[in-house]
């Protein structure tokens, strides 16, 4: 953001300061409660408060008076978030990050009414994760957000794909060789038993018949057939 505002160097603004300037320090240390900036335009005066998240946020970290050189600015010369998101994306390259980026920018007006841009790549909004957001003006009133999204493949490194694929290629050459290898254990591990199955032979049950043999004295049978 410090990068794309400088764009603004070329802008010529007379800045009259005067009264107490309220510096940043002064409400660093105090309670974390809303900020109350105090404002004059050709509608009136109008008190606002700025929930203190936003008012440290802000990236212009000396005094409330610069702030308001910078609404002035944001006013005649509005941040362009494709812009923005392209002068990001060059800086991640650099450090090696190839992912999408994507920028919104809000706008809040004199109403506190808020409106919103978003740079083209925008279509990677709804799966990325968005970073910590930066504020500019008097009022906080842009707020600019960054968002990174990246494929999940892209978090490993060329020996971790290399061992990645080299698992994968062992697991199908053991789905393949499963057979081969359940029969190597069977001849290892498993005891083998022959077992002999003799022929059974059928019985054919016929008419009911009744014994006609006798027994006689000392051991001596009779058979009347």
């Amino acid at each position: 953001m410090q990068e794309e505002l400088q764009k603004w160097k070329s802008i010529d603004v007379y800045c009259h300061l005067s009264g107490n300037i309220r510096l940043l320090e002064d409400v660093v240390n105090s309670k974390k409660e809303p900020i109350k900036v105090t404002l004059r335009n050709e509608a009136g005066k109008k008190d606002f408060w700025i929930p203190y998240e936003k008012y440290i946020h802000n990236i212009e970290q000396s005094s409330d008076d610069l702030r308001g050189v910078h609404s002035y600015l944001l006013h005649i010369s509005p941040l362009n978030a494709d812009s923005l998101n392209i002068v990001w994306k060059n800086r991640l390259a650099e450090l090696g990050f190839f992912g999408k980026t994507a920028i919104r920018i809000s706008v809040s007006d004199w109403q506190e009414h808020e409106t919103y841009t978003y740079s083209t790549d925008s279509f990677y909004l709804s799966k990325s994760d968005s970073l910590t957001v930066s504020y500019i003006g008097c009022r906080c009133e842009v707020g600019v957000t960054g968002y990174l999204y990246d494929s999940w493949w892209m978090i490993f490194s060329g020996r971790d794909i290399t061992w990645l694929v080299a698992l994968i290629a062992f697991c199908i050459f053991l789905f393949f060789m499963q057979n081969y290898v359940y029969r190597i254990c069977c001849c290892l591990f498993v005891k083998q038993k022959s077992i002999v199955v003799e022929k059974e032979v059928s019985v054919v049950v016929c008419h009911k018949s009744y014994s006609h043999i006798y027994q006689l004295e000392e051991g001596v049978y009779f058979d009347i057939n």
